[in-house]
């Protein structure tokens, strides 16, 4: 037996659960408030669908529930205080490693090779793409075809950045 993971937050009150989905040709979304009685569902038919669903779930929480989903605001850091962020991480579906360019921390993911089937090709690589922290160790991406989606980088009992979170999915560090 088999459930889904729900996110779960609240904004502006309103208690909201959120799965999201995708492989190679579509994305999804599913949005719950459950004291509502609302549910949103966006599918897409592309692989790169971030940018409809996240137009289609602004406008249609606060068209319908009155909610808005808060901006974040980048942080001005110096290069010292991000390169703690840098390095390699990877996760059974996908390669991502960050560097720091001109200050910025720079997105380079490039996807594995097995799926729908263990003998089919990778996708080609995702163009770099910048990212910025809007909080200690939440970044959303400024650009590309991951623009505005939003993750964290997760700590070990040391303090030290261990995980990445992106994309619905963890990474270990190499």
């Amino acid at each position: 037996h088999i459930a889904l993971s729900w996110f779960t937050f609240t904004l502006n009150g309103v208690k909201l659960l959120r799965h999201t989905g995708g492989t190679h040709g579509q994305t999804t979304l599913l949005v719950f408030a459950p004291e509502e009685q609302y549910a949103l569902v966006v599918l897409t038919n592309s692989s790169d669908g971030d940018g409809v669903i996240d137009a289609a779930e602004t406008s249609a929480l606060q068209q319908y529930l009155g909610v808005s989903i808060p901006q974040p605001s980048p942080l001005d850091l110096p290069a010292n205080q991000l390169e703690p962020y840098t390095g390699s991480f990877e996760s059974g579906d996908a390669s991502c490693r960050i560097e720091l360019a001109e200050d910025r921390l720079v997105l380079h993911m490039a996807f594995k090779g097995g799926f729908p089937t263990p003998e089919a090709p990778a996708p080609p690589p995702q163009p770099p793409a910048s990212m910025a922290l809007y909080e200690p160790d939440k970044f959303f991406v400024l650009d590309g075809s991951m623009k505005g989606s939003r993750g964290e980088f997760l700590r070990d009992d040391q303090g030290r950045v261990a995980w990445l979170r992106i994309d619905g999915r963890v990474r270990y560090r190499n």
